[in-house]
């Protein structure tokens, strides 16, 4: 990927930290156009910043996955700002340990829906 004659739009979620803001740096440093989403907006900011810093366009989104709106949003602000997406990583997820027959069912109601607004973005536009 050239970054004086490609630079593709990807959008991240879950971009504060971890494999989010790994994924979102190497981007950058590949001159990708960035719109990264989390729920935490400091660290969010901090990701999108160290971004600018490596010469890429980013922008920072506070969004919760588990909101089909807030991700509609995000798509919506990918779409406005850039022209297009390229790349959609959906990132962003909740963890839980143990067996899956354990898996209490009090969780079920945040993390299915999490899991279905995600997926939703993954169809082409």
């Amino acid at each position: 990927m050239s970054t004086s004659t490609y630079r593709p739009v990807v959008v991240i979620t879950g971009a504060s930290s971890g494999i989010g803001r790994a994924t979102a740096l190497a981007f950058a440093r590949k001159g990708a156009r960035l719109v990264l989403a989390a729920r935490r907006q400091e660290e969010l900011e901090q990701a999108a910043a160290a971004c600018r810093d490596l010469g890429a366009e980013a922008v920072a989104q506070q969004a919760d996955v588990g909101e089909e709106a807030q991700v509609e949003l995000l798509a919506r602000l990918a779409v406005e700002r850039f022209g297009r997406i390229d790349v959609w990583f959906n990132n962003a997820g909740i963890d839980a340990f143990g067996s899956f027959a354990k898996f209490p069912r009090a969780h079920d109601p945040r993390v299915r829906p999490a899991t279905g607004a995600a997926l939703k973005r993954s169809r082409p536009f």
